[in-house]
């Protein structure tokens, strides 16, 4: 599908009150990921609408939606500043929670029941949990299409 499909496929299933607020989204996944190419040689902006359109298949909400839309955007505090003040401080509380399930994920020293305890024990909302599961989904589709192990191994973290 083409980014122009999957954004009009976002938009068509997106409850109207709150179009607005994922044509922000877009906007800034847009200006965000305009140049930038994931190890396949595929572009971010696909990747995340990819997980973006996954999550609103699932009758995910929108800030989930969102979210998952925004999960690999740069959390400087311009982004942050803009997503808080156009889009949701929900979707900001969601975007740094999913940096620290990011971070605890990939941290190489840690086992993956230490990774899965950490979310349990210390996220109060599991939308990003949920964001980070449908990430590595959208990532497995990419793994034939890379040769080198370790960075297989890196994506699938």
């Amino acid at each position: 599908m083409t980014k122009k499909e999957q954004i009009e496929k976002l938009r068509k299933n997106c409850p109207l009150q709150f179009l607005a607020l994922l044509n922000k989204a877009l906007e800034l996944a847009e200006k965000s990921f305009e140049e930038r190419t994931r190890p396949s040689g595929d572009k971010y902006i696909n990747h995340s609408l990819d997980v973006a359109l996954s999550l609103q298949e699932k009758d995910f909400c929108t800030a989930t939606v969102i979210g998952g839309l925004l999960h690999h955007i740069e959390l400087n505090e311009k982004n942050l500043e803009y997503i808080e003040k156009n889009i949701s401080a929900d979707v900001v509380d969601m975007l740094k929670t999913y940096s620290e399930i990011d971070k605890a994920v990939k941290n190489t020293d840690a086992s993956f029941t230490i990774a899965t305890r950490y979310i349990l024990n210390s996220v109060n909302d599991l939308r990003p949990a949920i964001i980070q599961v449908f990430n590595a989904q959208s990532n497995s589709h990419i793994l034939d299409s890379i040769e080198d192990d370790e960075e297989k191994k890196s994506i699938l973290q």
